[in-house]
C-alpha cells in the first residue's frame, strides 16, 4: 500500500495495466489449454490465445489515449456512447451467428491474425508506456457524476442514477387522472415515467418488425432458403423464447419503480399495509404487461407468417399457438420480474442489490432460458408446453405475492 502511495498517476496506471494484462494472461490460459484439450484445439493456438486477447487489449487501449491526447476527451467506459453498443452487437454477432450456420474460421486465419495483433499490441504499449496525460484522465473520471463504485460511494452512485432518470421524466403538473386511490397513484407514475418506460420496447418492437419484413422479403427473392428458415421457425421455438427474455423489459421498470417511487415511499408504514401492496401490484402487473407486450407482438405476429411464408407447418393449430406461445412468455417474464421484485425486493436505501438469493434467482431465469434454446423442440409440442406453463405459472406466482409480498416488500437493510 505504501508503494502505491509513493506513485504519480503515470506509473500507477502503469502498474495497473501490467498486472491486468498478467492477471488475464495467468487466467485465462489454463482455461484455453483445458478446453482446448477436450476440443482437439492444438496446444499451440490455446497458448496464443490469451496473447491474443491481450494485444487485442492494449491496441483499444492505445487507441482511446490517442484520442484523449489530441481531442482532450477522456473515454467513460461506464458511460459508452451509442456507437460503442452497436460495435458490440455487431461483434457478437459475427462471434456466434457463423457459428450456429455452422462455419467457423479456419485455424490459419486465427493464428495469422493473432501474429499481427501481438506485433501491433507491441507497438501499440510503447505509445501506452509514452503517454504523459494519466493525471488529467483520472481527474476527469473521479469526477462525482462519473464514477460508478459501489461502498462508501453509493450514495453517489444513487445520486447519478437518479439524475439520469429524472432526466428522461415528464414534468408537466397537467398530467392527472380520473381514477382514485392506488390505481391513480399508479397511473400518475406510469404517465410521467411514460417516456423512460416506453421508449426501448417500442425500439424493440421497431427493429424486430423491421427484421421480420427483411426476411419476409429475402423469402420471396431467395426461395431456395425457404426451406432451412421453414426448419428453423418450427422446429427451434425455443430460440425465440430466449429472445422474448432478452427484450423484456421487467428489470428495468422494477428498478424505475424503485429509484422514484418505492426508494421513498417504502418509508411510510401504511405504503407496507398487504392491502396497499397487493392494489399497487395488480395495477403495476397491468402495465408492465402492456409494455413488454409492445417488443413481444412483431414476433407473435411475424413468426405464424414466415411459418406460412417459407412452406408452413405440420398442423393449422401450429400457426395460433406459435402466436399465443410468444405472447405468453412475454406476459409469463413481465410476471415474473415483478414478483421477484415483490417478493425478493432486492434493494437497500442507498439503491444498492442486497440480496444474494435475488441475483441467483435471475441467473437461474438465465440458465433455464438458454437450456431450452438447446433443445431442438417442434412447435406443435413446444406451444402448448409453454403456453400451459405460462399459465400455471402467473397463477401460482399471484397467490405467493398475495400471501408473502406483505412480508418481504420492503427496504433492505
Amino acid at each position: 500500500a505504501l508503494f502505491i502511495m509513493r506513485m504519480d498517476a503515470r506509473e500507477y496506471s502503469l502498474v495497473s495495466y501490467g498486472y491486468f494484462l498478467l492477471k488475464m494472461l495467468v487466467g485465462f490460459m489454463p482455461c484455453t489449454i483445458v478446453m482446448g484439450h477436450f476440443t482437439g484445439t492444438p496446444l499451440w493456438i490455446c497458448i496464443l490465445m490469451p496473447f491474443f486477447v491481450c494485444s487485442v487489449k492494449l491496441i483499444f487501449l492505445a487507441v482511446i489515449i490517442h484520442n484523449q491526447d489530441s481531442e482532450k476527451n477522456v473515454y467513460n467506459e461506464n458511460m459508452p456512447a451509442k456507437v460503442v453498443w452497436i460495435c458490440v452487437l455487431l461483434c457478437l454477432a459475427a462471434a456466434y451467428l457463423p457459428l450456429y450456420f455452422g462455419y467457423a474460421i479456419p485455424l490459419w486465419f486465427f493464428a495469422a491474425a493473432a501474429v499481427v495483433s501481438i506485433a501491433a499490441g507491441a507497438l501499440c504499449a510503447v505509445k501506452i508506456w509514452r503517454f504523459r496525460d494519466y493525471r488529467r484522465i483520472y481527474k476527469k473520471l473521479l469526477d462525482p457524476t462519473s464514477i460508478f463504485i459501489s461502498g462508501s460511494s453509493a450514495s453517489v452512485k444513487n445520486q447519478a442514477v437518479s439524475q439520469a432518470y429524472q432526466k428522461k421524466l415528464d414534468t408537466d403538473t397537467s398530467i392527472t387522472s380520473s381514477a382514485s386511490g392506488y390505481r391513480y397513484f399508479n397511473e400518475i407514475f406510469m404517465r410521467r415515467h411514460s417516456r423512460l418506460l416506453t421508449k426501448s420496447a417500442k425500439r424493440i418492437a421497431l427493429i424486430i418488425t423491421c427484421a421480420v419484413l427483411l426476411i419476409l422479403g429475402s423469402c420471396f427473392l431467395f426461395p431456395q432458403e425457404r426451406a432451412a428458415i421453414n426448419e428453423i421457425v418450427r422446429m427451434n421455438l425455443p430460440i425465440f423464447l430466449f429472445l422474448v427474455y432478452y427484450i423484456n423489459r421487467g428489470t428495468v421498470i422494477t428498478q424505475a419503480m424503485f429509484i422514484n417511487c418505492d426508494h421513498s415511499m417504502l418509508t411510510y408504514r401504511f405504503y407496507r399495509q398487504p392491502k396497499a401492496i397487493l392494489s399497487l401490484f395488480r395495477e403495476r402487473l397491468k402495465y408492465v404487461v402492456l409494455i413488454n407486450l409492445l417488443p413481444a407482438l412483431p414476433l407473435a405476429l411475424g413468426l405464424p407468417a414466415l411459418l406460412y411464408v417459407t412452406g408452413g407447418g405440420t398442423s393449422p393449430w401450429d400457426y395460433p399457438l406459435m402466436g399465443f406461445s410468444m405472447l405468453a412468455a412475454s406476459v409469463f417474464f413481465s410476471v415474473h420480474n415483478l414478483v421477484l421484485y415483490y417478493l425478493l425486493q432486492p434493494y437497500n436505501i442507498e439503491a444498492e442489490q442486497k440480496s444474494a438469493v435475488f441475483g441467483v434467482a435471475k441467473f437461474l431465469t438465465y440458465i433455464v432460458c438458454y437450456a431450452v434454446m438447446l433443445q431442438d423442440i417442434p412447435v406443435s409440442l413446444f406451444a402448448p408446453i409453454l403456453s400451459l406453463f405460462c399459465v400455471v405459472y402467473i397463477a401460482v406466482a399471484l397467490v405467493l405475492v398475495y400471501r408473502l409480498a406483505p412480508k418481504t416488500f420492503r427496504l433492505r437493510r
